[in-house]
């Protein structure tokens, strides 16, 4: 159980198994404060480095390893959305 969760606004929660699934998150949104998960981490660097308008990123997206700098983008969400694999 997480001691955030009554609280918390994350758009990808781990303890949410629906927004893992379907939900996309955006850099200038709130990052789950659940320490241990490397994707939680791949958020973490994407806010402080990304803007809103870099795109928005899906859980399976946030899984996978990949360096994050300034110009790294995800998916427009007007054009790629709903994403699939």
């Amino acid at each position: 159980m997480c001691i955030y969760f009554e609280e918390c606004a994350a758009t990808i929660c781990p303890l949410d198994e629906s927004s893992m699934q379907n939900a996309a998150w955006f850099p200038d949104e709130e990052v789950c404060r659940k320490n241990g998960y490397a994707w939680v981490s791949r958020q973490k660097r994407i806010a402080k480095k990304c803007t809103f308008d870099s795109g928005c990123f899906t859980y399976k997206m946030l899984q996978r390893n990949f360096r994050i700098n300034a110009g790294t983008k995800g998916l427009n969400p007007d054009r790629d959305f709903p994403y699939s694999e």
